[in-house]
């Protein structure tokens, strides 16, 4: 798919335009010319809102990928809307489709729900994310950190610091086939170990977001809700802390004093949202998030006494040579 993001569509309207299931098809020939692996999004309507923009070329690149609309089918009466807003939800914590309206809303993402098809007729419930990968090629691809506590990623540091462009990645539903949306058991777990060589007090800091702009720093239009939990080497069944979720939801922080020992953050997703609007429609809580931090304090590495004495071995011996000449 060839995204322009510019304009203000005023040769079509709307947010954006895109041509319907037509990615996985081959580039060429017609395809070409026709505009057909081509989309708009029309960023002039809103040039200092990177999270609409952000929403738009989503919104387009998924018909591109063969999605509908997800709509309102009737709920308490109404006639039906062809864009859903979640009943106009806004504020933090708020949900909307991004195959609908989500341009108000703190968190667009992938749902399940009704959707309008082609000739705009309310059809069953659509799952965005199985409908992303009926399209051929299409997998759930791994971020690379570690998924269990045997596996887990080692914490990337630049002194007492999380080097926050490397410790950063994206959970996913885990279902290959038809991903579920609600549950945190329904999707994957990253996780990070350390190693405090002494005791100090800590600073984690888990955004939600990619890291598409600032480095180390995560972008607005934030996808996912996720958790972060720590635990120690010695229990890997309960967590012994929490990251605090800020106000708006898309950020969580720790700050505590740790002894020396090793340690784990398990980032985990916050499993997904139920519509209390359409209870048809259940809101997946996927994407990227970047982790930063301060305070860990890396084992002092201190060389084993043998190796003193086979240092001091050749400093005499060097000696002795430069004593003989």
């Amino acid at each position: 798919m060839h995204t322009v993001i510019g304009g203000n569509g005023s040769w079509f309207g709307g947010g954006g335009v895109s041509y319907l299931g037509v990615t996985q098809d081959p580039f060429s020939g017609t395809g070409i010319t026709n505009g057909y692996h081509t989309n708009w999004t029309f960023a002039a309507l809103a040039p200092g809102n990177l999270q609409f923009i952000g929403e738009v070329s989503a919104h387009e690149n998924g018909h591109g990928f063969g999605l509908n609309h997800q709509g309102d089918s009737g709920i308490g009466g109404a006639s039906n809307q062809e864009y859903s807003s979640n009943g106009g939800a806004n504020g933090n914590g708020s949900y909307a489709p991004i195959q609908g309206n989500s341009y108000s809303v703190q968190r667009g993402t992938w749902r399940t729900g009704n959707y309008f098809d082609s000739a705009d007729n309310v059809t069953s419930a659509q799952n965005d994310v199985e409908s992303f990968l009926n399209n051929s090629g299409m997998t759930i691809v791994d971020d690379g950190i570690g998924h269990s506590f045997d596996g887990a990623t080692l914490l990337p540091l630049v002194g007492s610091s999380i080097d926050a462009t490397l410790a950063q990645g994206f959970i996913v539903p885990l279902a290959p086939s038809t991903p579920k949306p609600l549950g945190i058991g329904n999707y994957s777990r990253d996780y990070f170990r350390f190693t405090m060589g002494g005791a100090g007090t800590v600073t984690l800091n888990l955004a939600n977001g990619g890291d598409w702009i600032t480095p180390g720093v995560a972008a607005p239009g934030a996808t996912l809700r996720s958790k972060l939990n720590l635990y120690r080497s010695s229990d890997r069944v309960n967590p012994f802390a929490f990251g605090v979720e800020a106000a708006n939801t898309l950020s969580s922080s720790f700050t505590g004093f740790l002894t020396s020992g090793e340690y784990f953050a398990e980032i985990t997703s916050f499993g997904g949202y139920a519509s209390t609007f359409d209870t048809n429609a259940k809101y997946f809580d996927m994407g990227s998030y970047v982790l930063s931090g301060t305070g860990i304090l890396a084992p002092v590495v201190i060389p084993e006494a043998g190796t003193f004495a086979l240092v001091g071995v050749g400093i005499v011996g060097l000696i002795l040579r430069r004593r003989k000449k």
